[in-house]
């Protein structure tokens, strides 16, 4: 599968199958938007800026994530997964939890697969953190929220 027909494919299950998105009272609107990567590290890796960039969106209980390498190394032949990653599923609110559900992957055996992170906004509401169970120490990713374009 090449880039272009998973970005189409993330394109349209992002926009075609609202989810639905409340959970005990809390919606999951405040979510919504567009945010730009700041880090993400994890076990095994660690993507951070300005080597990556990363685009996530969040509408209608529905996430897609895009990860791409920018600066890669001269002399060394990498593979997909080490210049582009991209995800796609469901998302819902528990308790103070984040729930995504990983419905399309372009590293095929994260599909299926479910997270549970515990999130946070800044102060400002402009930067999202996601972090594992264990406090960080086996996953965390930080989003910057995009503003809106002006037309």
């Amino acid at each position: 599968m090449n880039r272009s027909t998973l970005l189409i494919g993330a394109t349209i299950l992002f926009f075609a199958l609202p989810a639905a998105a409340k959970s005990k009272g809390r919606s999951i609107a405040a979510l919504e938007g567009v945010y730009k990567l700041v880090s993400s590290r994890g076990k095994g890796f660690e993507l951070k800026t300005p080597h990556w960039d990363g685009m996530m969106f969040i509408q209608n209980g529905r996430f897609s994530r895009i990860y791409s390498r920018k600066l890669a190394p001269v002399n060394k032949k990498l593979s997909q997964r080490e210049l582009f990653h991209a995800n796609a599923g469901t998302l819902k609110l528990e308790n103070k939890k984040i729930l995504m559900n990983i419905e399309m992957a372009s590293y095929r055996p994260l599909e299926g697969q479910a997270f549970s992170d515990a999130f946070s906004f800044s102060k400002d509401g402009q930067t999202l953190t996601l972090v594992d169970a264990k406090g960080g120490k086996e996953f965390k990713e930080v989003w910057k929220r995009v503003r809106p374009a002006t037309q």
